[in-house]
């Protein structure tokens, strides 16, 4: 048996946003007749007891310790995978053989370090004994010394960047740039990299680079360039990582001046508009696996918190982009 620290990560991060997205859906699914059904945008029709019992959220306090006892064993598997030697992540491990092996899987690789500062965010939120303070230092340089590795290697798109092939090794796409911003937020939020801004990856202009690649419908194109067919090309999994890249940055350069400009985050506000309107519509309308619906939860929840923020007024979109997500999180639960 193998372990696959990407999947690891998975799981941390969706524990995570699932216990501080929404709050419970009010008189929608009351009713006294539990034979009475709740037809869905799409058609679909479910009784509505079945909606009421699983419908996502769960109760806050009681998903917060199931995601505890499910964390901590996951973080401290997240510090057991660092090469100390090196600072980096390995990318697999046999427990049977006691055997660990390194990749060159670059989109994994950021992913993971995504991943390991929300594993690093629980255990310092934690009153951690001695042994866990030495997973949060082993974590807290895993994390540095990963994104070093990928900075300083970059290539033109657009009015903006993407990683290069040089570190990547393939053809870059907006994927790739997406994690690495996500990789940075994260560790910008635990105060991991230099406060000086000149010192960290160009996140605006990883940025930029990501807006570029929208097509005029609100899609996505996961290589930069390339014809409106290619916005179908791992639909399920790029277009969501760079979306929730784009409003990871957006929330964060809430609190961090010149982290972005000004003019970047109305322009993610008005990208993730228009990608709502071709990303439901694609969802109503065609089959679709779950971890498209993974991602564009986690991307469209941001919104949806932004959104009630800033535009309160705005009552209507709200209730659309907090249906869409509430049906993906119901089409996940009836998946099991």
């Amino acid at each position: 048996m193998r372990s696959h620290l990407s999947l690891i990560a998975f799981v941390i991060s969706f524990l995570l946003v699932s216990v501080t997205s929404f709050a419970p859906r009010k008189n929608r699914y009351s009713t006294s007749d539990n034979t009475d059904k709740h037809r869905r945008s799409d058609g679909r029709i479910y009784p509505f007891s079945r909606v009421c019992k699983t419908s996502f959220p769960y109760e806050l306090g009681a998903s917060s310790k199931l995601a505890e006892e499910i964390l901590w064993p996951m973080t401290t598997f997240f510090a057991d995978m660092v090469d100390q030697s090196s600072g980096r992540f390995y990318y697999l491990c046999f427990p049977s053989k006691g055997e660990k092996e390194k990749r060159c899987v670059p989109i994994r690789d950021m992913a993971a370090i995504w991943d390991a500062t929300k594993a690093l965010q629980f255990l310092r939120e934690r009153n951690v004994n001695i042994m866990e303070r030495s997973s949060c230092d082993i974590l807290s340089n895993a994390i540095r010394e990963s994104i070093q590795a990928y900075n300083s290697f970059y290539q033109p798109i657009a009015n903006g960047v993407a990683l290069s092939k040089e570190v990547l090794l393939e053809k870059p796409n907006i994927a790739h740039s997406a994690m690495m911003i996500l990789a940075c937020a994260g560790a910008m939020r635990l105060s991991l990299l230099d406060n000086s801004l000149d010192s960290i990856p160009p996140i605006e202009k990883l940025t930029r680079g990501i807006l570029s690649s929208q097509l005029p419908n609100g899609s996505f194109l996961p290589e930069f360039i390339g014809s409106e067919d290619d916005m179908y090309r791992e639909i399920e999994f790029i277009p969501g990582e760079a979306m929730v890249a784009l409003m990871e940055i957006h929330d964060l350069s809430t609190n961090m001046d010149g982290l972005i400009s000004s003019e970047t985050r109305k322009d993610i506000k008005s990208s993730m508009m228009k990608a709502f309107e071709y990303y439901s519509g694609y969802y109503y309308e065609r089959d679709v696996g779950i971890n498209y619906n993974i991602w564009q939860i986690q991307a469209f929840a941001k919104l949806h918190s932004s959104l009630s923020l800033q535009s309160p007024e705005n009552s209507d979109k709200l209730s659309s982009i907090r249906s869409y997500v509430l049906d993906l999180c119901d089409d996940i639960i009836d998946s099991k």
